[in-house]
């Protein structure tokens, strides 16, 4: 799906980018918490292109609840190095574009107590589900859907010297990254709008 904006319906400075930040929300609330997809929202406007990544927490890192074990800890700590390596993530073609920050909040599933008391609680909370016959293996990505949904989300900002000279973004170097079988795209700039799906096949996002 495309479209145009004439100058007369031209969003006002930043609009752009506003109405992207409203948008990235509701098309997380209104999608299927679908493990192995991720969504991602892209708005440019001016010199200014503005990305995010928001996808389930199993489809990142195995799990959705609080890391817990070594192994999970691991798992958190090489998601955020991943997801913070914009330039490993997105090839941009044309706009001359250079990232001016990355930000992945992964605090879905970081402890957030102290190691101690963690051990301490842990030692229990395991004990506890042991006995209502529930388990958490590094592969909760085909846990029940009882489990609480968790998500992951990253955001990227770019300064471009003209966002209207960008031709397409492609997602993930060696195919997606994650090991995702899909990623629903929505974008919006001053030229139009646009959506579409990604796949380990089809990974470029093209705005002409």
């Amino acid at each position: 799906m495309t479209g145009t904006l004439d100058n007369a319906k031209r969003p006002s400075q930043l609009g752009v980018l506003a109405l992207a930040t409203l948008l990235a929300p509701l098309a997380t609330a209104q999608s299927a918490h679908v493990h192995g997809a991720a969504e991602l929202t892209i708005a440019m406007e001016g010199s200014q292109l503005e990305l995010e990544l928001n996808s389930p927490a199993a489809s990142i890192v195995g799990f959705e609840h609080s890391a817990r074990s070594p192994e999970q800890h691991q798992a958190v700590s090489e998601a955020r190095k991943t997801l913070e390596q914009a330039d490993q993530l997105f090839e941009l073609s044309g706009g001359n574009c250079e990232l001016a920050k990355a930000d992945a909040d992964l605090a879905a599933v970081m402890a957030e107590k102290n190691h101690d008391s963690d051990d301490h609680d842990d030692a229990h909370h395991d004990e506890d589900h042991h006995a209502e016959g529930h388990h958490h293996d590094g592969d909760d990505k085909h846990a029940g859907h009882d489990d609480v949904h968790s998500n992951i989300r990253a955001h990227y900002s770019y300064t471009c010297a003209d966002t209207t000279a960008l031709k397409s973004i492609t997602f993930g170097s060696a195919g997606l990254p994650f090991g995702l079988e899909s990623v629903d795209v929505m974008w919006l700039s001053e030229r139009g709008q646009g959506a579409q799906k990604l796949d380990q096949d089809k990974r470029v996002i093209n705005f002409n």
